[in-house]
């Protein structure tokens, strides 16, 4: 449709928005199901550990380890106590908890929709949420009762929360901000360096009260993990922070298998038979230190090899290392079908590219573009300090998903005016000054 003056009208109602929009949650939330379902039926690994956890607090153990007993911290909490809640309503099993993880799947592609159309207006909203629906990596992820399910849409609301703040500077948009980023570092342990990232962002876009929009951020999200934390150290005696697993990702991704051959740059269980007993293990702040230093002495005495182990984590990370040797990885480790993984690899690469030329499309809008390159860099950084794995770019797929939308409207746009200058060669057709993104 286009407007009295030739240029094009993409507005709609709310309500329209809204019914389009939540038809693609209705196509993501059946996509993910079917996923689910099909493909993944039985998950293992760090799925089987949430799962029991919840059932565990469910019938009130608490946070506890699954399989010895011992109390644990050895995840962020909040996303087995949302499980535990289902458990509590009667769903105690796995599949219960999959149908779950992609109820907030499929709320996070709405909260991608609605950031999409704060960046860059209804049409991109859709797109993104589009974009986002049938994303193999996101249907992937919400699928198999991993914490990506839940912190896709609390990254999503950040972002949202960070674009508002940064717009129109409040204390009470500060605090959202930084509590919402809370939450999330309560979901995977990444979301407090969101957090720091997005603070950046609203420091360097706002001219007056830096400090205070940048502290209350950061305030308020440290608040919300601050009673975890409590907990932690009154189990242990001593000071703990989030998490007990970090050492062993530091110890995983550290060692023979992963500085050379097929897992170069990835994480390797095995390694976590060196350096800590097995009797040593119930004290997992001891056990996690111990593990970190391991892995630490590893990286030092093999530092030749360091920044191709750093580029081959990077690259796994964003699917750019080897993409038919991971797909066949993926599919021995979680024993899904070899096409659904290459599926899963081709439709990231496709996305990266479309989130590359939305980037450029929003070239003049530097702040938009800022926010929504922060979970980029905190996928990079976290890979660099960790190991490379595709599921990890699930807080970057949300802006992914943005970004793709917006070029796809943008080159969208582009098409129609290329049209009606070539159906009507003696009409110039003006340039809708009023286009929230840069054409193609």
């Amino acid at each position: 449709m286009l407007g009295a003056d030739g240029g094009e009208v993409l507005r709609m109602t709310a309500r329209r928005f809204g019914l389009a929009l939540t038809s693609l949650v209705a196509l993501a939330l059946s996509l993910r199901l079917a996923y689910a379902l099909a493909a993944v039926p039985s998950p293992a690994g760090d799925a089987d550990w949430y799962h029991r956890v919840a059932n565990g607090i469910a019938d009130g153990h608490g946070f506890r380890n699954p399989f010895q007993g011992w109390r644990t911290a050895f995840h962020p909490p909040l996303f087995p106590a949302l499980l535990a809640l289902v458990s509590k309503l009667g769903g105690h099993t796995m599949t219960a908890h999959q149908l779950a993880g992609c109820a907030m799947g499929a709320a996070g592609v709405g909260a991608v929709g609605a950031l999409g159309r704060r960046v860059a207006g209804d049409a991109a909203g859709l797109a993104a949420a589009a974009v986002a629906a049938v994303y193999p990596s996101l249907i992937a992820a919400d699928s198999v009762t991993m914490s990506e399910s839940l912190f896709v849409p609390l990254a999503a609301l950040a972002l949202l929360l960070a674009l508002r703040a940064a717009e129109r500077p409040s204390a009470g948009r500060a605090l959202a901000l930084g509590a919402v980023c809370g939450l999330a570092a309560l979901t995977r342990t990444e979301g407090l360096l969101l957090a720091l990232l997005l603070a950046l962002a609203l420091a360097a876009r706002l001219r007056t009260r830096r400090l205070a929009g940048f502290g209350l951020a950061l305030a308020a999200a440290i608040a919300v993990v601050a009673p975890w934390c409590v907990r932690n150290s009154l189990v242990w005696d001593r000071p703990v922070g989030t998490v007990t697993g970090d050492g062993s990702i530091v110890a995983g991704a550290n060692c023979a298998t992963t500085y050379s051959g097929e897992r170069l740059g990835q994480w390797d269980f095995n390694c976590l038979r060196r350096g800590v007993p097995s009797g040593l293990r119930a004290d997992e702040p001891e056990a996690s230190a111990r593990w970190r230093r391991a892995g630490l002495d590893y990286a030092g005495d093999h530092s030749g090899r360091l920044p191709l182990v750093l580029a081959a984590r990077v690259l796994r990370t964003w699917n750019l290392w080897n993409p038919r040797t991971q797909a066949r990885l993926a599919s021995f480790e979680l024993g899904t079908p070899a096409w659904l993984e290459w599926l899963t690899v081709t439709g990231a690469l496709v996305v990266i590219a479309l989130a590359a030329l939305g980037a450029g499309a929003l070239r003049r809008r530097p702040s938009e573009l800022t926010v929504l390159l922060a979970p980029l860099v905190m996928v990079t950084l976290t890979s660099l300090a960790g190991y490379g794995q595709p599921r990890f770019r699930a807080g970057a797929d949300v802006a992914l998903a943005v970004l793709a939308g917006v070029a796809a409207v943008a080159a969208a746009r582009r098409l129609r005016a290329l049209l009606a200058r070539r159906s009507e060669p003696a009409t110039a057709v003006p340039e809708d000054r009023g286009s929230p993104v840069a054409p193609l």
